[in-house]
């Protein structure tokens, strides 16, 4: 049976990607460190190494007595008590002991999976002797394994400069923490040394990618797609591993995590008899109160207690589920095997997903893929027959989410020759998003995509920033509108040591920049272009949506708030003045707030000469559409100046439909256009209303050769405005009754 330390440390740094994320961190990071005997120099090698300077540095190097009992299972502190194995409790009651218990602690600590604690018991056993070359290799190694990559170059520089030839995979962790800590010309100085290096050639393809993934971080530094924006889900994410998170309707969120606060904690609550393993949890986002809920326990029927549960997925209905149940190997590697569970009335039933699950295999991150009549479920596995490690498979299944074929099929266009997994597909764009360290990247796992289709697929694309990091990048899935969320330990995550030891949950979102418009209105024979105070401006989109009705007051602009890449189409009415009629476009991309700075000029009137324009309806409307109202505020305004005077408005249709139809339209239009000025104030028994149908057309409904003409109808569907005098006639008024174009033809 394992330990609670074994257990702490999978669940700390390996669970997040099950098999991926084995005992052997660099397994995953392609140093190539894969097993004991190519990863670490054993205590028994340490000593072998060290022999051959005892003569000349006896009192620096460690005696055979100190690590010789590396697997004692009955080792004893100087009070006679067992072992200590608890970091937050027992470490201080310890420091004082002799050297060479710390390093018998050390070693034992090691040997049982829990790097976390035996690293502390290293460093006081470092602080005693710090020209100890095997505890200094064992400091760079473990910290490798803990994802704290700065303590491991630390050690690493150090073992490097105490003895070259002592540790012979230290020049290839040295290089992969250079890149781990962003110090990528370094690192691909480093890894250019290594391809040099005839004893590193069975890793030469790690090292090609390595190098090249490096190279492309340089190359793109400061080009970070600024319309995305990434944060941690503070709020979600604790102190140990947050992982899978899965996007639902109606702000809902499904994700994985290890149900408690703190890792020391973890031996305390298992020696209670609780259960420390990752649970499947439901969150749903309160936009009012801008949180959110308490995570929810999806129900014991599929959080089986004692159980690894994890890595979920569930379809749009909300009645399925696929997940994984995990557990340890002897090797101390997390097997994974799929399940599926659908919901019937108010009860979950589970199934094991017994195909799938090969023995002796890992089987896991499953996702659901849909293109048209496909629907297959993708997961990773290392079964036989991929093309790397970790490789995405895919299987056929019904509609209720059951396995159609026997055999499941490798995604062999996309599998590297190293880790593929999480795959994630987007049916609205139909892209493919999985991560990999099998193909250049900036940092350990990146994020990938490929636009297609099963069996037929485009080019693969890294997502580069801010999407992918220095370091791993995982689980990313996303909403219709592509945002969504992923998962990585890159700093800015919750951490119990160091700062990248932990994965977390973070949020992807597009970068909402403001764009505001300044604008004011001059007159046409003002050089010095002062701004006209009393303007009634308004501004409708390409949605024909007002967008704002306002006046300008003395010198002070309009300051409006609108939209990244529209059009709008602004009317300026100032009375004195001709309808100035302008339109304009915004930004189609921002890269942080801006303002947009507007001048639209206006021409006085000719004294005593007025202008009244032409009203335009939407075909088969009779709504006074918003681009119109300055026009109508206009012919209000001359009414005002010519208070004895009356208004004439006649409605007109196209020729579309029957003349009887048409009437009624033509009327309803007429009706329409008085019910806003009479809003306005006008008085009633100053309105005359009549409607012409289709019969006095302005501009012809068909082409020459009889074809329809659109234009022409657009501009018949108006009404139009006659000032009269008391007595019906024309007031002889020096009015300019101008046929103006339709805003647009529909």
């Amino acid at each position: 049976m394992y330990s609670i330390q074994q257990k702490i440390i999978i669940l700390l740094l390996l669970f997040c990607t099950t098999n991926v994320f084995a005992q052997n961190r660099s397994r995953t990071k392609k140093s190539a460190e894969t097993t004991a005997s190519e990863t670490k120099e054993t205590p028994k090698a340490s000593s072998k190494s060290s022999k051959n300077n005892e003569k000349a540095e006896s009192k620096k190097t460690q005696s055979k007595e100190e690590v010789k009992d590396l697997n004692s299972k009955n080792l004893k502190d100087e009070d006679g008590k067992k072992e200590p194995g608890k970091f937050d409790q027992n470490v201080a009651k310890y420091k004082n002991i002799p050297y060479g218990k710390l390093l018998k602690y050390a070693n034992k600590l090691e040997a049982d999976g829990s790097y976390l604690n035996a690293v502390v018991y290293f460093e006081m056993a470092h602080k005693k002797k710090p020209n100890n070359k095997c505890i200094v290799q064992k400091l760079s190694e473990l910290n490798y394994k803990l994802r704290d990559y700065e303590a491991s170059q630390k050690y690493t520089e150090l073992i490097l400069e105490m003895d070259k030839g002592y540790d012979k995979l230290a020049p290839l962790r040295l290089a992969m923490c250079m890149k781990a800590n962003q110090k990528y010309k370094q690192s691909v100085e480093e890894f250019k040394t290594l391809e040099e290096n005839k004893k590193m050639q069975k890793y030469a393809k790690e090292i090609d990618i390595e190098k090249r993934g490096a190279e492309l971080a340089l190359e793109i530094r400061g080009k970070e797609d600024k319309k995305i924006k990434v944060a941690p889900e503070s709020q979600v994410n604790g102190n140990l591993q947050e992982f899978a998170p899965q996007p639902l309707p109606d702000g809902a969120m499904i994700y994985s995590a290890i149900v408690s606060d703190t890792a020391p904690n973890i031996t305390k609550m298992k020696e209670e008899g609780w259960d420390y393993t990752s649970k499947l949890l439901f969150t749903v986002f309160n936009d009012e109160l801008n949180q959110w809920t308490k995570p929810q326990l999806l129900p014991q029927d599929i959080n089986t207690p004692e159980v690894f549960i994890g890595n979920s997925f569930m379809d749009k209905t909300g009645k399925l589920i696929y997940y994984t149940q995990c557990s340890e190997s002897k090797q101390l590697e997390m097997k994974c095997k799929l399940f599926m569970a659908t919901k019937d009335g108010g009860q979950w039933k589970t199934e094991e997903l017994k195909v799938l699950n090969a023995k002796g295999t890992t089987n896991t991150h499953p996702a659901i893929f849909e293109d048209g009549n496909k629907r297959f479920l993708l997961f990773s596995s290392d079964r036989p027959g991929g093309k790397g490690k970790m490789d995405i498979f895919y299987v056929a299944i019904d509609e209720k989410g059951k396995i159609k074929d026997k055999d499941a099929t490798n995604l062999k266009e996309i599998n590297s020759f190293n880790d593929d997994i999480t795959p994630f597909y987007h049916t609205p764009t139909k892209t493919l998003y999985f991560s990999s360290n099998g193909y250049p990247s900036i940092g350990g796992f990146d994020v990938f995509k490929v636009q297609g289709t099963i069996g037929k697929w485009d080019k693969i694309i890294n997502l580069k920033h801010p999407i992918n990091s220095s370091l791993d990048d995982i689980y990313l899935k996303l909403r219709d509108d592509e945002t969504g969320y992923f998962v990585s330990n890159r700093n800015g995550s919750k951490s119990t040591r160091g700062q990248t030891c932990c994965d977390d949950i973070w949020s992807i979102k597009k970068n909402e920049y403001n764009v505001w418009a300044r604008i004011i209105y001059v007159s046409s024979k003002d050089l010095e272009k002062k701004p006209l105070s009393g303007v009634n401006s308004i501004a409708i989109d390409d949605n024909k949506k007002l967008i704002y009705n306002k006046t300008t007051e003395g010198e002070s602009p309009i300051f409006v708030k609108l939209s990244q890449g529209k059009n709008y189409k602004v009317n300026g009415v100032l009375d004195g003045y001709y309808p100035g009629m302008d339109s304009f476009r915004t930004p189609n991309e921002l890269f942080k707030d801006d303002t947009i700075y507007k001048i639209f000029v206006l021409d006085p009137i000719e004294k005593g000469k007025y202008v009244v324009e032409n009203v335009y309806y939407a075909f088969d409307k009779s709504v006074v559409r918003p681009e119109y109202y300055s026009i109508m505020d206009s012919v209000y305004n001359l009414l005002q100046i010519f208070p004895d005077k009356f208004l004439k408005i006649d409605g007109h249709t196209d020729s579309r439909g029957t003349n009887i139809y048409n009437q009624a339209l033509s009327e309803r239009r007429c009706k329409a256009a008085a019910e806003y000025l009479l809003l306005k104030g006008l008085a009633p028994e100053r309105i005359i209303m009549r409607g012409y149908s289709e019969d006095v057309p302005i501009a012809p409904n068909e082409t020459p050769s009889s074809e329809d003409d659109p234009a022409g109808r657009a501009k018949n569907r108006r009404v139009e405005f006659k000032i009269l005098a008391p007595t019906g006639k024309d007031p002889k008024l020096d009015i300019e009754y101008r046929v103006n174009d339709p805003f647009g033809i529909d």
